[in-house]
């Protein structure tokens, strides 16, 4: 095992790279700081990779290695650029969000064009929005730039009618009901007819004409919104067949919910799968038949999914290269597992079932993922500089940037950001040599083969950060679509929130748990979002710190406590009538003393949603007659002092602490 005095590479990095907030490099360096259960937990993500690789070495004998990595490399080229053309939705359910707000609210409405109106009349200066806009979270902020783009696009709309069609329109605007009845029969063709009735909105009153163009505009939008969340599930799909692990996932959900949980009713059919999100030119898919809700919690949990299978298979791709394992998957035996045992990383939710015995050493795996920990270092360094170095200095004029190496600010023509083969190009010529050193020695010499060549490991690395670098900005954005839709409409979900996660306590943590019940389902959705990226959105679509509770997290414990773990979700799908169906019957089956009550009443409720179940909520301490009252009282955590209240009418209660732990509490 190496000794823990920082590397040569690390001293000079340290020296020569600007300290910046998004970056600050940890100077206490620890040689391996790796557990027995981590370097695990590494060797069974990667285990689908092994799957991969051995599959196409079983269907061509004579591949060479070199090949398979070309075909690896330009494989994650291709799916990086499928998958970040996915749309982010960020601020198009936002714009779509604050759309329907105005539709229920005209005088709102009205306001804010008055006030845009007259600040025009006041300046002279137009009301002006460019075509796409980066829509912000803060609501008063997204109102005002969905009523500029509204009144930048009517206007342009108004201007492109030839003279003759203008006057034509605007007569036809002034007209009685019955006269305009008139002008219409008056048409041969129907598609005359519903031009003329289309297009009066932009010749008559200028606020009311806006109204109606509104209203045709959200109809557009959330259809449009609706086709970009199926063409990007369909999109995520196609993504994970091509990694060969969607029927891994039906796999290990069946064996969970039939031998596992002995409930077999959950199971879900290839058929159902297929059903949901197979498409082809001879038919449609279950998801177009679905609500902008339901896609958009799909969405979210596709890209989760995809998120993690792609950095998982990257790390593998790198690891396997640099420890040169292409033979030794080529001839490893297939591991035997108990085909009732239920196989999963608690951690990550990594479904494993076929498993290859490639020998990897601890002192191995150790040294590599120390390489990794240094390549993952520097491209996020490259990544954030190059992409938050003219966001972070106000008052830039537009000819000018700031270099992400020196932190000076540069005329644009002379400064242009280097590309990460310049970076490499420039880092090797500073620490190549010692990196060669370095790792060649490290652990006894374990890495001695491997090439330790800076500029191939950083090239081959940086394709494999920069597609899981793409995943999470897009899964960040997906994210704060779906708290948008969630806030702002609240008839998608009665009960969403923080969850506890699994291996904390209390959400002081950079990484918080998110639990959703969304109507017809088959699982709640979960999952992680940064805590800064939520607190940001909390303050600034909301203008608060309080976020809510998710009840009922108990009920997706795999044991009798948290400790145990959560039920994993290996598939996220709508559900039929006749699943539903079955379900409502287990549950009416049932009682308190069925191991599994509060799953199966917590997911016969998200399929069926009409009344909350009655374990979700509080005993009131009041009483009508001789009986007492049950009811759902949301709590909130306040980020700002830590603390979680419920609201009991106008009052606000601090809530006992038991909560969080699945205790019920009556409410005084």
């Amino acid at each position: 095992m190496a000794d823990n005095t920082m590397p040569l590479f690390y001293q000079k990095l340290n020296s020569i790279r600007p300290k910046t907030k998004q970056i600050t490099r940890n100077n206490d360096y620890t040689s391996m700081p790796y557990s027995k259960s981590m370097l695990n937990s590494t060797y069974n993500r990667m285990q689908p990779f092994f799957n991969f690789v051995k599959e196409i070495c079983d269907d061509n004998k004579d591949v060479a290695n070199s090949e398979l990595v070309e075909y690896i490399t330009n494989m994650l080229s291709r799916l990086n650029f499928n998958y970040a053309n996915c749309t982010s939705f960020r601020s198009d359910s936002i714009r779509l969000d604050i759309c329907n707000y105005f539709k229920n609210h005209p005088l709102e409405f009205k306001k804010i064009y008055s006030e845009l109106t007259d600040t025009e009349k006041e300046t002279g200066i137009p009301v002006h929005a460019d075509q796409i806009i980066k829509y912000s979270s803060n609501q008063e902020i997204s109102k005002r730039q969905l009523m500029s783009q509204l009144i930048t696009t009517y206007r342009e709309i108004k201007n492109s009618f030839p003279p003759e069609i203008q006057s034509f329109l605007k007569n036809y605007a002034r007209c009685s009901a019955k006269q305009k009845r008139a002008f219409r029969d008056a048409q041969k063709t129907r598609e005359s007819k519903e031009y003329i009735m289309k297009n009066e909105m932009f010749f008559i009153d200028e606020l009311d004409g806006l109204y109606k163009f509104l209203v045709d505009q959200t109809s557009f939008f959330d259809q449009e919104l609706k086709k970009d969340y199926i063409e990007s599930i369909e999109t995520m799909i196609l993504t994970l067949q091509s990694l060969g692990v969607t029927q891994k996932y039906i796999a290990t959900n069946n064996r969970l919910m039939s031998e596992s949980l002995n409930i077999p009713e959950f199971e879900i059919t290839p058929e159902e799968f297929i059903d949901t999100y197979a498409h082809s030119k001879n038919s449609t898919s279950t998801l177009s038949h679905l609500d902008i809700p339901t896609l958009s919690a799909l969405n979210s949990f596709w890209v989760n999914r995809v998120t993690k299978e792609l950095s998982s298979f990257s790390n593998a791709f790198f690891i396997t290269n640099d420890l040169n394992l292409w033979d030794k998957i080529r001839t490893a035996p297939k591991k035997q597992i108990h085909p009732s045992k239920v196989s999963y990383d608690d951690n990550d939710d990594v479904f494993i079932e076929t498993k290859y015995e490639v020998p990897i050493s601890e002192e191995e795996l150790s040294a590599v993922l120390e390489k990794i920990k240094f390549l993952e270092e520097e491209t996020s360094y490259y990544f954030i500089l190059a992409s938050s170095a003219t966001e972070n200095i106000k008052d830039l004029s537009e000819n000018e940037i700031v270099d992400p190496y020196t932190g000076t600010i540069q005329k644009r023509k002379s400064a242009v950001y280097r590309d990460l083969s310049q970076e490499a190009q420039i880092l090797d010529a500073q620490i190549g040599k010692d990196y060669h050193d370095y790792f060649s020695k490290v652990n006894n010499g374990v890495l001695s083969k491997s090439n330790n060549d800076f500029l191939l490991d950083f090239h081959l690395y940086s394709t494999c950060a920069n597609i899981t670098h793409n995943s999470y900005l897009i899964k960040d954005n997906i994210m704060i679509s779906q708290l948008s839709n969630l806030f702002n409409n609240p008839s998608v979900s009665k009960n969403w929130g923080l969850s506890e996660d699994v291996r904390k306590k209390g959400f002081n943590h950079d990484m918080l748990l998110i639990s959703i019940d969304i109507p017809g389902l088959n699982m709640p959705l979960r999952l992680h979002i940064r805590r800064e990226l939520l607190e940001d959105f909390l303050r600034a679509n909301q203008n608060t710190t309080r976020m809510p509770l998710y009840h009922g997290a108990q009920d997706f414990y795999k044991g009798s406590t948290k400790n145990s773990g959560y039920i994993p979700c290996p598939v996220l799908l709508p559900v039929s009538t006749e699943k539903k169906k079955k379900v409502a019957a287990l549950a009416k089956r049932i009682d308190e003393t069925h191991p599994k009550y509060g799953f199966i009443e917590h997911i016969n409720f998200i399929e069926n949603s009409t009344n909350i179940p009655q374990h979700l909520k509080d005993f009131l301490s009041t009483k009508k007659g001789n009986k007492s009252r049950r009811k759902f009282i949301p709590r909130f955590y306040d980020f700002a002092d830590g603390k979680v209240y419920k609201d009991i009418g106008n009052n606000r209660i601090v809530e006992d602490p038991d909560f969080l732990q699945g205790g019920k509490v009556n409410v005084k």
